[in-house]
């Protein structure tokens, strides 16, 4: 593994046609990958189902559940984005908030606070490799024998603590997991990665597909 530093990683971005910030992002394709158990903020801190004085439901509802069926729900996405990898040959990625600009949400930065463990966890891995806290440097992280890595960048945003992406450059797609637990692949390449992606979800049956143009199928 080795850093990747922030002027470094821009420039792969720029070149694969990938939003650097949160104006140019606005203007990169997208497509997206959620659960049909829409956790927010994973089991931590649920935002979901509100009944409000007037007798009225909230639009935002979110699934609810135990630690063990999060973890479960987890794992079907790892599935998939494993199996996303192996299909389109991708060797390595870069871990980095990349267009998020911050390694974490802003309040997770005190122990004691839901979801501390998780960010202890990723805080160790990007210490182990030089990142310091506040840093916008990546690590390029092959895929092979690092596979719960993976996991724990994702458990990081699904439970809405981190906002480390995942980075190919072979692939040119940014891999944006985040707390409504979906995942949204920015690309210049839209076709291309929307026919792979429906093609894998035939096997993965708790998983659905969504892009900016035509919704959830």
């Amino acid at each position: 593994m080795s850093k990747v530093m922030i002027r470094e990683l821009n420039k792969q971005l720029m070149a694969c046609g990938i939003g650097i910030d949160s104006d140019s992002i606005d203007s990169t394709s997208f497509l997206g990958v959620f659960h049909c158990h829409e956790w927010n903020h994973g089991y931590d801190d649920w935002n979901g189902l509100e009944v409000y004085p007037d007798g009225t439901i909230s639009q935002n509802a979110s699934f609810r559940g135990l630690p063990r069926a999060f973890y479960d729900d987890c794992r079907d996405i790892t599935s998939f984005i494993l199996d996303y990898f192996a299909f389109c040959n991708i060797n390595e990625v870069v871990v980095a908030p990349c267009y998020k600009y911050n390694q974490f949400e802003k309040s997770y930065f005190e122990k004691n606070f839901l979801g501390y463990d998780i960010f202890n966890e990723l805080r160790g891995f990007l210490k182990s490799h030089g990142v310091r806290k506040g840093d916008r440097t990546g690590v390029k992280l092959p895929i092979r024998g690092n596979e719960d890595t993976i996991a724990m960048v994702l458990e990081g945003s699904f439970r809405g603590v981190s906002q480390l992406c995942l980075f190919s450059l072979e692939r040119k797609v940014l891999i944006e997991p985040n707390h409504h637990f979906n995942l949204v692949l920015w690309t210049n390449s839209f076709e291309k990665e929307k026919e792979v992606v429906t093609f894998l979800l035939q096997n993965h049956s708790k998983l659905r597909y969504y892009d900016m143009c035509n919704g959830v199928k």
